[in-house]
């Protein structure tokens, strides 16, 4: 049995009759965007489509030659009201899609008295139009449940009235029957149906809510990414504004020598710069396998970069092998960075001291330098977000901390992070 459900009644009992393929919605309702693997839904108008229409047919005609055949016995004015059920089937049957609700309802409602009449002074198998008729109103979420109750009820009174006339008491009982079978499945039908639009529902917020996830990830990528090469770009050019100002400076006193020797520094620097963005960008698109020996590597270059810009910086870096996660190569290599740049930002010329190694199955990292005097281009020109991303980077390592003080006036960071 269908959706939409109609029923006819062969022999002695009811059989399943026209169901719609598909209802409808009234222009007044709007129609719901459909959702990714789910076919399209309209609110549920009674009334067969497709095949369904076909099948409503079959029972019309089967109806009819059932009525036909208990003719005799009957009063012409029993038979008109017979036929006036069945004409009010057909013409619901052959209704277009977009016909509006109220000629249904009132097709319904001459099926329901007429069918109930019909049902109560002839054979049982004519009350197929009126289970039919309150199946499909109380089936259909288009439909008020209390005017589908109100259409059950027109129906019952007029199988009471038919009583009075005295017909057998068995086709009474069959008519009744008939409407108790129809209204349980009639509800049984709402009920499917209102399950269907609940999760229809559900499936929609879980659409949105996924979309909503797919939208916040890609800022969260967005923000990493512009986060990865602010950390590769902002130690690179600044390094290089130091190079070019000492470049001038050279320049304006006539040491060409020694500013030749500090613009091959700036070019190394760059040099530097676009490699580790390389590597940045392997790791974004994982394409590059990652050890601790590239830690270690990324980070002595650094140190070197650093020594060339006329830092003094005192290291003490540890071999290391065995395999690394990106996410622990990447924090580790931009704190060592970020507090480098900091130290050439806001304490120039002060010394440095970093260490990187392994206490037991921690990996630290502990940069300190004292606080002095800020270089007055560098330290303007930094985002504000350079400490933030470090600690944001190591709350996602197994085991990560980082820890920032400035005791005694000795700016020092020290990060920590388990490795495998």
């Amino acid at each position: 049995m269908r959706h939409d459900g109609r029923m006819t009644r062969a022999g002695s009992g009811a059989k399943d009759a026209a169901e719609p393929d598909a209802e409808e919605p009234t222009s007044a309702q709007p129609q719901p965007q459909p959702l990714p693997g789910l076919p399209p839904h309209s609110p549920r108008l009674p009334g067969p489509r497709g095949t369904g229409r076909l099948i409503s047919l079959v029972g019309i005609a089967l109806t009819a030659y059932a009525i036909w055949t208990d003719a005799e016995p009957m009063t012409p004015w029993a038979i008109v009201v017979g036929a006036a059920a069945l004409l009010a089937w057909l013409v619901l049957t052959a209704l277009p899609a977009a016909a509006p609700l109220w000629p249904r309802l009132a097709l319904l409602a001459v099926m329901i008295v007429a069918g109930g009449v019909t049902s109560a002074l002839t054979a049982s198998v004519a009350s197929a139009v009126l289970v039919v008729a309150i199946v499909t109103v109380l089936g259909s979420t288009a439909v008020p449940l209390t005017v589908g109750f109100a259409f059950t009820a027109s129906g019952l009174l007029a199988v009471a009235i038919c009583a009075l006339f005295a017909p057998p008491m068995l086709q009474v009982l069959v008519s009744i029957a008939g409407v108790a079978a129809g209204v349980l499945i009639g509800l049984a039908r709402r009920q499917a149906r209102l399950a269907t639009a609940r999760e229809r529902r559900t499936a929609q917020e879980l659409v949105e809510a996924n979309r909503a996830l797919a939208a916040s990830a890609v800022r969260d990528e967005r923000a990493r990414i512009a986060r990865d090469l602010h950390d590769v770009l902002a130690h690179t050019l600044g390094g290089l504004v130091v190079q070019l100002d000492a470049v001038e400076a050279l320049t304006e006193a006539g040491r060409t020598g020694e500013a030749a020797a500090r613009a091959h520094a700036a070019r190394e620097l760059a040099a530097d710069g676009l490699r580790e963005a390389r590597i940045a960008v392997g790791v974004l698109d994982g394409t590059r396998a990652l050890d601790l020996a590239d830690l270690v590597e990324q980070v002595r270059r650094l140190i070197t970069t650093e020594q060339r810009l006329g830092a003094s910086v005192v290291a003490d870096v540890a071999e290391l092998h065995g395999p690394a996660t990106p996410a622990l190569v990447q924090a580790f290599g931009e704190a060592a960075r970020e507090s480098l740049t900091n130290a050439r930002k806001h304490s120039p010329g002060a010394s440095v001291r970093l260490s990187l190694g392994l206490d037991g199955r921690m990996l630290v990292l502990d940069v300190a330098n004292a606080r002095v005097g800020a270089h007055a281009g560098l330290a303007a020109s930094g985002s504000g977000r350079g400490l933030d991303g470090i600690r944001e980077r190591f709350s996602a390592l197994p085991g990560g901390e980082v820890r920032v003080t400035t005791d005694a006036g000795t700016f020092r960071l020290q990060a920590t992070a388990g490795v495998s």
